[in-house]
């Protein structure tokens, strides 16, 4: 439960900005479950920051926040990697939803083979624009 009344209203945005790290999740364990084929969950997190008006202005709207999703996985065999993907929130006058829409992802090896020290460079890919969805967030 978000302590901040209307977290969208412009006085309350940069309240948001920050590194945050998903400690808890109501719909089960998400942090701590094993995925199938052994596949393990090591951190879930999220970056905000404002976003600049170059990447906004093919909505039109000025005002949003730009978006990091990332976890950590562990996958057998290969080691650990790092999913990350890239977004921006945005809000057309509502104080309590916003639209998320992802535009990049990227992957990169941060433990190859069970060695700490073996990464890879980031592989990013772009979402074509065509291939975009969006989706509704609500704070509470």
């Amino acid at each position: 439960m978000n302590p901040t009344p209307l977290p969208l209203a412009p006085k309350n945005r940069s309240l948001l900005l920050g590194d945050w790290k998903l400690l808890y999740a109501s719909n089960g364990t998400v942090i701590t479950r094993r995925l199938p084929g052994g596949i393990t969950i090591h951190a879930i997190w999220q970056t905000l920051s404002a976003a600049d008006e170059a990447a906004l202005s093919a909505t039109g709207n000025s005002e949003g926040i730009a978006a990091s999703n990332g976890a950590e996985l562990e996958l057998p065999l290969l080691g650990r990697v790092q999913l990350q993907a890239q977004g921006h929130w945005r809000w057309q006058g509502k104080t309590q939803t916003a639209t998320v829409a992802f535009d990049a992802f990227s992957l990169q090896a941060t433990g190859l083979f069970q060695q700490a020290h073996w990464e890879l460079p980031a592989l990013h890919i772009p979402v074509l624009e065509g291939l975009r969805r969006e989706a509704a967030w609500q704070t509470s």
